[in-house]
C-alpha cells in the first residue's frame, strides 16, 4: 500500500501521520525526523509522499534489519542458555558424584576411626592386663623376699641359739671331761 494513499491529502492525516513518525522516531535519526516534523508541519504533500514513502521503506528496511538481530539474538541467547542448562547439569552430576565420593570418604574415615578405637582399647586392656600380672608378680616377689627375710632372721635366730647350745654342751663336756679326770684319778 502506497503511503499517499494511505494518508490522502488532508492535514488530519498528517497529525496521524505525525503520530505514526513519532512511534517509529527511536528507528530514525533525530535530524531526519525534525526534517520531517517540518514537511508535515508546512504541508508539502508531494516532497513529503516522496520522502516520506522512501523514508518509510528506509524505516521498514531498518525494521526488517532489527528483526532479524533480533531473532539473531534471541536464537543466540537461546542456544546460551542451552549450554548454561547443560553446563549446569553437567555441574550438578560432578557434584553429586563429588558428593558421593565425600560421602565414601567419610565412611571409609568412620571405619577407620572404628578400628583404630577398637585396637588402641584392645591394645589399652593388654597392657592393663599385663601391667597387673606384672604388680602381681612383684607383690608375689616381694611378698616372698619378706617370708625370706623372715627365714634368714629365723634361722639365725635358731643358729644363735645352736651355737649357745653348742658352746654350753662344750662347756658341760669340758666340765664332765675334767670330773671324768677327777674321779679317775680318784
Amino acid at each position: 500500500m502506497s503511503f499517499k494513499k494511505h494518508y490522502g491529502g488532508s492535514n488530519n492525516n498528517a497529525f496521524q501521520m505525525q503520530a505514526e513518525i513519532q512511534l517509529l522516531s527511536p528507528l530514525l535519526p533525530v535530524r531526519q525526523l525534525s526534517f520531517l516534523r517540518l514537511l508535515v508541519h508546512h504541508g508539502h504533500p508531494l516532497l513529503l509522499g516522496s520522502l516520506v514513502e522512501r523514508k518509510f521503506r528506509d524505516v521498514e528496511a531498518q525494521e526488517d534489519n532489527l528483526r532479524r538481530q533480533i531473532i539473531t539474538f534471541k536464537s543466540d541467547c537461546d542456544e546460551k542458555d542451552k549450554e548454561i542448562i547443560l553446563e549446569r547439569q553437567s555441574l550438578s552430576e560432578r557434584q553429586k558424584i563429588l558428593q558421593q565420593e565425600h560421602e565414601r570418604l567419610l565412611q571409609s574415615q568412620t571405619l577407620l576411626n572404628e578400628r583404630e578405637d577398637h585396637l588402641f582399647n584392645h591394645l589399652q586392656r593388654e597392657l592393663e592386663d599385663t601391667k597387673k600380672e606384672f604388680e602381681k608378680e612383684r607383690e608375689a616377689l616381694h611378698d616372698e623376699k619378706t617370708n625370706l627375710k623372715l627365714m634368714d632372721a629365723t634361722l639365725r635366730q635358731r643358729e644363735e641359739v645352736l651355737a649357745k647350745q653348742e658352746t654350753e654342751l662344750n662347756t658341760q663336756e669340758q666340765e664332765l671331761v675334767e670330773f671324768q679326770g677327777k674321779l679317775a684319778s680318784r
